[in-house]
């Protein structure tokens, strides 16, 4: 199978960006856990735009590409490890899971909490990195197809 994990930030704005460096490393350990337990059995590519820990990812057994937005990629399962349920255009996958990392309780009222909730909306298959994350998950987005997979089990 040919899976993709994505971490990707894109472009912030309205004040994004502040919420985005706070959950980096969250999303990085994810990253990094589930690249390589999914390396031995799956052909893996790590897909990302900014990355603050890139050395992390350099020994792990899996394809590494920066994304160029004049590319066009095809996946069979496109894993987006990145909090903002975002998908740039140029990326195509059979399936498409997203991982949660945010309790979505200590973000009600910001600007980061609007756009995750939008971008949310548009996804159907869920990941999140503990039972509490589900939780919250549920009570804000209400979607019920959605797995617990613990950051350090990946």
């Amino acid at each position: 199978m040919n899976i993709a994990i994505l971490n990707y930030y894109g472009k912030s704005d309205r004040g994004v960006e502040v919420w985005a460096r706070e959950l980096a490393a969250h999303s990085q350990t994810a990253t990094f856990n589930i690249c390589k337990g999914l390396s031995k059995y799956h052909n893996v590519t790590l897909i990302f735009d900014k990355c603050d820990q890139m050395e992390r990812f350099i020994n792990l057994p899996c394809r590494i590409l920066k994304i160029d937005k004049e590319m066009s990629y095809k996946f069979d399962t496109l894993i987006l490890m990145s909090c903002w349920g975002y998908i740039p255009l140029n990326i195509k996958s059979d399936k498409t899971i997203q991982v949660v990392h945010a309790d979505f309780d200590y973000f009600v009222g910001t600007t980061y909490y609007e756009t995750l909730i939008k971008n949310l909306k548009n996804q159907n298959t869920f990941v999140a990195v503990s039972e509490q994350i589900k939780k919250s998950f549920l009570k804000h987005v209400g979607k019920t197809n959605i797995q617990v997979i613990h950051n350090l089990i990946c």
